[in-house]
């Protein structure tokens, strides 16, 4: 794993639930943001959070580049929206 790259979670309050936003840093890129998830409830929100500050959901982060040379972060994700609470549950949050 990247130990430089790290991602951490903002909660937008939507009408049809709750959006998590990705947001990386510890390198210079010119994407930061390249993920989001919607959950129904806050309180899986809230979780998905606390598992993404614990640097528990994304392993192997790595800076790529896309056609246009713009640089951003890829990463294997270990939550996904439709067994969130399940995978969730999986990891201890």
């Amino acid at each position: 794993m990247n130990n430089m790259l790290r991602a951490r979670a903002e909660i937008q309050e939507r009408d049809s639930g709750y959006l998590v936003n990705i947001i990386w840093s510890g390198a210079p890129l010119d994407r930061p943001h390249t993920y989001g998830i919607e959950f129904r409830t806050r309180r899986l929100a809230d979780r998905y959070v606390a598992a993404v500050d614990a640097q528990k959901v994304f392993v192997n982060p790595k800076i790529a580049k896309d056609v246009y040379g713009k640089s951003y972060v890829v990463a294997e994700c270990r939550v996904y929206g439709r067994h969130a609470n399940k995978d969730l549950l999986s990891l201890g949050f």
